[in-house]
């Protein structure tokens, strides 16, 4: 690759065509695709999740201070 004459684009579409393309058809032939979308609200419901999980960690964090 010649770092004078980036070719970026070009070799991302060739990428996409030769390799991302005939894997998602294999997959989509395989039925390894799932058939649904996943909602905005569902997602509203993980980041929640997240944050309880953040807060368990920062608890963890204060914990092991503690002992030292």
């Amino acid at each position: 690759m010649d770092r004078s004459a980036p070719q970026l684009a070009k070799l991302q579409e060739s990428f996409i065509t030769h390799i991302v393309g005939p894997l998602c058809n294999s997959y989509n032939s395989a039925g390894l695709i799932p058939g649904r979308w996943v909602e905005d609200d569902d997602e509203d419901e993980e980041e929640e999740d997240d944050d309880d999980a953040e807060t368990t960690e920062e608890e963890g964090t204060e914990t092991l201070e503690t002992r030292r």
